[in-house]
């Protein structure tokens, strides 16, 4: 894979920490560095600065993707507030959400803490309404809200006080979110292992992990690569979508891709135009929605894999009895959820339970997806299924009724 916009301007050196050089015996060792492997080592020295904390790194810290995603931090989750709801109680789905907008806020104050210049703007989100089919989608995302308790700040905006924002074409209106922020992904993800390294952790990298062991009796837990093994109390898994090369693991998350391009930089009288100072959109629409844009140079993309678990429940868990715990399964939310998981990571670890032990994702193990090619098939149905659904609406001019099989699928 290409390496992305964000890690080239992130500032740093870009040559490669050392690697593995032969056996380690550490107190805890964790799998990849990205957002959710720093989160997790930064609040575990945090906690206990006396703990020896390795990170095993396939490549650089996060060339995966948290160098390389959509700069977004967000308060949500793939799963809906109704979702949530169902599966917990509105009270939990409410819990659920203040915490995420609670990890917005830590975040930016950790990225102030440790002098990390993750260039944040706390605008908010907007989701957009272009065209009458989308609009109902807009009233149900604030309706579900209230009907939790946890609508407070989130308006609907009419298509003028959308236009007074950001100026999209079709747009007749939008849900605005005031829980969310951009940042610069590799400023971020470099920032933190720089904090994470000056509290007196170690990153290595070019060091893919082959194997998780979990402990046996008179044999602690231990992770495998070909420069030595590392043993460990805990081994934390932390790679998203890398889970499913691990062995026995191929089935914990579905791989999807994720595109992004970016634009030159733009002229002043252009951004007059859109009346936008936040983020980027694929190519086709970028264009389509600004269409200012028209004669602009697209001059980066890149892309990669985003993990969705079964149930679409991020997966945050330790088993004390195996010394194996992990985070993944963020479905595209990572920047916020990861900063949550290293929190109740770092909490399982060191004290052996967590102030959020009532989250539906603490201690949740997805089902696995079936087998293949059982997986490869309804993945394509699904998304063959959605590009129909998606391409019919505007014809129609209403949305999805919610009864299509792939509508049910993604529900379960």
């Amino acid at each position: 894979m290409t390496i992305s916009y964000w890690l080239t301007d992130s500032r740093d050196d870009a040559t490669p920490r050392p690697s593995l050089d032969g056996s380690r015996d550490v107190d805890v060792v964790i799998v990849a560095a990205g957002f959710t492997g720093l989160w997790t080592a930064r609040e575990l020295l945090r906690r206990d600065p006396s703990r020896s904390v390795l990170v095993c790194e396939a490549d650089t810290a996060g060339f995966g993707a948290s160098g390389r995603n959509g700069a977004w931090l967000s308060a949500g989750i793939a799963v809906s507030p109704d979702e949530l709801a169902r599966r917990t109680s509105p009270a939990i789905a409410c819990d659920t959400i203040l915490a995420m907008r609670d990890t917005v806020d830590r975040v930016i104050a950790a990225c102030a803490e440790d002098g990390i210049d993750a260039q944040v703007r706390h605008g908010g989100i907007l989701r957009l309404a272009r065209g009458p089919q989308e609009l109902p989608a807009m009233t149900a995302g604030l309706r579900q809200l209230q009907m939790i308790g946890a609508d407070d700040g989130v308006r609907l905006l009419s298509r003028q006080e959308t236009a007074d924002r950001v100026r999209v074409t079709g747009a007749l209106g939008s849900l605005h979110d005031p829980y969310a922020a951009a940042i610069h992904p590799g400023r971020m993800v470099s920032g933190l292992a720089r904090a994470f390294e000056t509290a007196g952790g170690e990153i290595v990298e070019r060091t893919p992990v082959t194997e998780v062991l979990p402990a046996v009796p008179g044999r602690r837990a231990r992770v495998r690569t070909a420069m030595g093994e590392v043993t460990a109390d805990a081994v934390i898994v932390a790679c998203e979508a890398w889970v499913s090369q691990l062995p026995r693991r191929r089935r914990d998350v579905l791989p999807l891709y994720s595109l992004i391009v970016l634009a030159e930089p733009l002229r002043d009288d252009v951004w007059d135009q859109i009346g936008w100072s936040s983020h980027d959109l694929l190519r086709d629409q970028l264009r389509t929605w600004f269409p200012p844009l028209a004669g602009v140079r697209l001059d980066h993309a890149w892309g990669g894999p985003v993990a969705m678990p079964r149930d679409w429940m991020p997966n945050i868990h330790v088993d004390p009895a195996t010394g194996n715990g992990g985070a993944y399964g963020h479905a595209g939310q990572d920047v916020g959820t990861s900063n949550l998981a290293g929190r109740i990571l770092a909490d399982l670890i060191v004290d052996g339970d967590t102030p959020m032990r009532d989250l539906p994702m603490v201690g949740h193990r997805s089902r696995r997806w079936e087998p293949e090619p059982l997986r490869w098939l309804g993945a394509r149905y699904l998304q063959d299924a959605l590009r129909r659904l998606d391409a019919r609406s505007p014809e129609r001019g209403a949305p999805p009724t919610g009864r299509s099989l792939a509508e049910r699928l993604l529900r379960h």
